[in-house]
C-alpha cells in the first residue's frame, strides 16, 4: 500500500478548503481574533484554540479592513468567523516556541441564522489561509501540555469588534 501522507482532520476538511500540511517554526508569529468571555463554553485562554493565522495572513487582513466600509468586520467575512463562535473582541498575538505540525486553507464559506431569521453567509477570502493546529487542546477546549509547551501569548488586545447583532 502506498503511503499517501498525514490524514487531514475532520475539523480541517469541515472549515477550510484546499487543505495542506504546513509546519510551524520556533520563533513565528501568529494572530487569533478571540472572545474575552466565550457564553457556551469554558474559558481557557485566548491561546487556547487551534485556529490561527501566521504574520502573512494577518497583514492582508489588516490592508482589507482599512480599505473597507466594513472596518473590522471585515474579518469575520474574511476569515469566516460566525458571529456565534466568536464576538472576535480581543487581538491575540503568540509565538511558536516549538516546531509544530499544522494544516493551512482556505476559509469554507459558512452561514447562521440570525435573530431576526435572516441567513448570514460569510464567504470567506480566497487570499488567506487559516492554520488549524491539531491536539493543542482537547475535547472542552482546554490547552493540553503539547498546546501549553508550543504557543506563548505575548500580547492581547481589546477590540472594539462591531457585532452583526446583540
Amino acid at each position: 500500500m502506498e503511503y499517501t501522507g498525514p490524514t487531514v482532520p475532520e475539523k480541517v476538511r469541515q472549515n477550510v478548503d484546499n487543505a495542506t500540511f504546513y509546519v510551524l517554526h520556533p520563533g513565528e508569529e501568529l494572530f487569533r481574533f478571540a472572545d474575552s468571555s466565550p457564553k457556551d463554553r469554558a474559558f481557557f485562554g485566548y491561546q487556547a484554540s487551534p485556529w490561527w493565522f501566521r504574520e502573512r495572513e494577518f497583514l492582508i487582513l489588516m490592508g482589507r479592513v482599512k480599505k473597507s466600509p466594513l472596518g473590522l468586520l471585515q474579518v469575520r467575512f474574511d476569515a469566516v468567523i460566525l458571529q456565534s463562535y466568536s464576538q472576535m473582541d480581543v487581538l491575540v498575538r503568540a509565538i511558536v516556541r516549538r516546531q509544530l505540525d499544522a494544516w493551512m486553507g482556505t476559509p469554507r464559506p459558512q452561514s447562521e441564522i440570525a435573530p431576526n431569521g435572516m441567513r448570514i453567509t460569510m464567504p470567506g477570502c480566497k487570499d488567506i489561509q487559516q492554520l488549524f493546529i491539531p491536539d493543542i487542546t482537547d475535547v472542552s477546549g482546554m490547552l493540553t501540555y503539547y498546546g501549553r509547551t508550543a504557543l506563548s501569548v505575548e500580547e492581547t488586545t481589546p477590540l472594539n469588534s462591531p457585532q452583526l447583532w446583540k
